[in-house]
């Protein structure tokens, strides 16, 4: 199960990434749209949850860094 959980969040990034490349959206429209992506998988992913939107903030805080830094 867990593999299938990496593939999701893989496939999601990948496809946030060629979002954000192909229209230069900002960092702030690419958070909400990771943020919803976690409450829609709450339930597929029970208790693990809290760790997952700790690593999606976690991503957001990095790529802010990059993108201002």
């Amino acid at each position: 199960m867990m593999q299938k959980v990496r593939v999701l969040v893989f496939c999601f990034f990948l496809l946030v990434w060629v979002v954000s490349f192909l229209f230069q959206l900002s960092l702030a429209v690419l958070f909400l749209l990771r943020y919803k992506f976690v409450l829609f998988y709450h339930l597929y992913l029970g208790g693990r949850m809290f760790y997952f939107m700790l690593g999606c903030v976690l991503l957001y805080m990095v790529g802010h860094l990059f993108y201002y830094g």
